[in-house]
């Protein structure tokens, strides 16, 4: 699967995987953070 559009060629359709992939990096991001916030307040 090496068919991607070289960067900077405007605007690149994204595929679910990576709206998904980007969607959990978020969430996983958000989570330690609150957790570590959390955990500063015991």
């Amino acid at each position: 699967m090496d068919n991607k559009e070289p960067e900077g060629s405007g605007k690149r359709k994204r595929t679910m995987e990576e709206d998904i992939g980007d969607a959990y990096d978020t969430l996983e991001r958000t989570i330690y953070a609150a957790l570590s916030e959390v955990e500063s307040k015991w």
